[in-house]
């Protein structure tokens, strides 16, 4: 199964299907999977693609992707990345020499590297709150009172944190505060009360593990796509194999997008016991389950939401946004108001 972004361009294309093939064309990336009708992605309009699960590529085909830029994210069945292939440019080297002065600041806890973590943990604690607050205000059977105004404090805490470390601590246990909020506000056969992962202890950490794979798949392109390296992180330290700036730039997004999804779904029953599978010591989407929660994924990051300027626009572009605005934290120019 393939999914692309609509309706911006260029998109992002998911491949999901296990046992599916991908091959090239001339300038067409033929997706084929093994009980599904084939599918055809035309490489021009691609801006990166995010591989799911058992699927085979040709040489070819990953070589003239490479070629022209286009970004392939590697995701396991079980919600981890495992690998980004890029080609090899020299563009975008300013940008990635300001990354390597950053990372200095990271190491010596400088105040440009504390001011960007503590950003981006007080609007991941703040996205949290606003779930709570919501659930709150619409189910008259639940009490969040209490731990959405100690959310709202540790997001004041994290504001002040003189370092990283101390800073990260009061995102543990905002995280700690949250999901013991879960049984409260899961409402069908699914539900879980902490974050567990590698394995997912439960269905619902399975799901978001997941989801959460597919986010930073999107902006590990993004990221390339904007001439940085993926893997110099600020909040998550370079580690090899991994995408850490993709990690640091996600966490905004986590619960605000994927969380609201999952909660979504498993309320609706649209996620169920079924879909899941017991492997490895943990949970983990099955075939079926990983294309259901595809198609919403596509639907929900495709949908507009309504800015300041009371304008709607696709999830994707405020994956762009966000990046844009390290960008312009990195290298100390203005982003571009138009």
């Amino acid at each position: 199964m393939a999914h692309t972004s609509q309706p911006s361009s260029p998109t992002l294309a998911f491949i999901g299907s296990t046992g599916a093939t991908v091959r090239i064309d001339g300038e067409t990336l033929v997706v084929q999977p093994l009980d599904a009708p084939m599918t055809t992605l035309p490489i021009g309009l691609l801006g990166g693609v995010v591989s799911v699960g058992a699927v085979e590529w040709t040489t070819a085909s990953l070589l003239s992707l490479a070629d022209r830029g286009i970004p392939v994210v590697f995701i396991t069945s079980g919600g981890r990345v495992r690998a980004v292939t890029m080609a090899a440019s020299i563009s975008g080297i300013e940008k990635r020499l300001a990354q390597a002065a950053l990372e200095t600041d990271r190491v010596t806890c400088g105040p440009r590297a504390i001011a960007l973590v503590r950003d981006i943990i007080a609007t991941k604690i703040s996205a949290m709150r606003e779930i709570l607050e919501q659930h709150h205000r619409t189910h008259l059977d639940v009490d969040l009172s209490i731990p959405t105004s100690q959310l709202t404090m540790l997001e004041d805490r994290v504001m002040l944190a003189p370092s990283v470390d101390i800073a990260r601590g009061f995102e543990g246990a905002a995280v700690a505060q949250y999901f013991q909020c879960m049984p409260a506000i899961l409402r069908g056969e699914l539900t879980t009360d902490r974050r567990t992962r590698m394995p997912p202890g439960d269905e619902i950490n399975a799901a978001l593990s997941f989801g959460y794979a597919l986010l930073v798949g999107e902006f590990t392109a993004a990221i390339i796509a904007a001439g940085l390296d993926p893997a110099l992180g600020i909040l998550h330290p370079p580690t090899a194999g991994r995408p850490s700036l993709a990690l640091d730039l996600v966490e905004p997004f986590r619960h605000a997008i994927i969380d609201r999804l999952v909660l979504r779904m498993a309320n609706r029953r649209e996620l169920v016991g079924s879909d899941f599978e017991q492997k490895d010591g943990g949970f983990f989407l099955n075939e079926t389950g990983r294309r259901t929660f595809l198609t919403h994924y596509a639907d929900v990051m495709s949908s507009g939401i309504r800015t300041a300027a009371e304008t709607k626009r696709p999830l994707r572009a405020h994956i762009v946004d966000q990046v844009e605005r390290f960008v312009s934290a990195v290298t100390n120019v203005p982003v571009d108001a138009s």
